[in-house]
């Protein structure tokens, strides 16, 4: 009846470019630079982001880009998209922002346990 399969609630995958600061962040040799990378994106989160910043805040302490990524999916509960570009993480995480600051993230919990009763 329901899939197990988990889905993701942004548009984790998707291909986009980011003009401006977000992409200056972050862009180039991320692997090579992500000590002082992570620092910049912490600081723009929690600013920008912060029900992501709270949620990922651990991850970002890691000490390379690739398991930052993968440890981001598993705090917000999505799957994470690629690593590279690192513009598609960036709206990926700003997409994670718009879902948890409008509430959706209630009526997704609330929906996920009627199914479980039902299931």
């Amino acid at each position: 009846m329901f899939s197990s399969q988990p889905r993701t609630k942004v548009l984790s995958h998707a291909r986009f470019r980011l003009a401006g600061p977000d992409e200056r962040i972050l862009s180039g040799n991320i692997g090579r630079f992500w000590s002082s990378a992570r620092e910049d994106l912490a600081r723009r989160l929690e600013k920008d982001a912060p029900h992501v910043f709270e949620r990922i805040k651990k991850a970002l302490s890691v000490s390379d880009w690739e398991t930052a990524v993968k440890d981001m999916g598993a705090a917000l509960g999505d799957i994470p998209p690629s690593p590279w570009p690192v513009s598609g993480v960036l709206f990926w995480l700003r997409s994670a922002e718009s879902y948890f600051s409008s509430g959706f993230e209630k009526t997704s919990t609330k929906a996920a346990r009627i199914r479980a009763m039902l299931g």
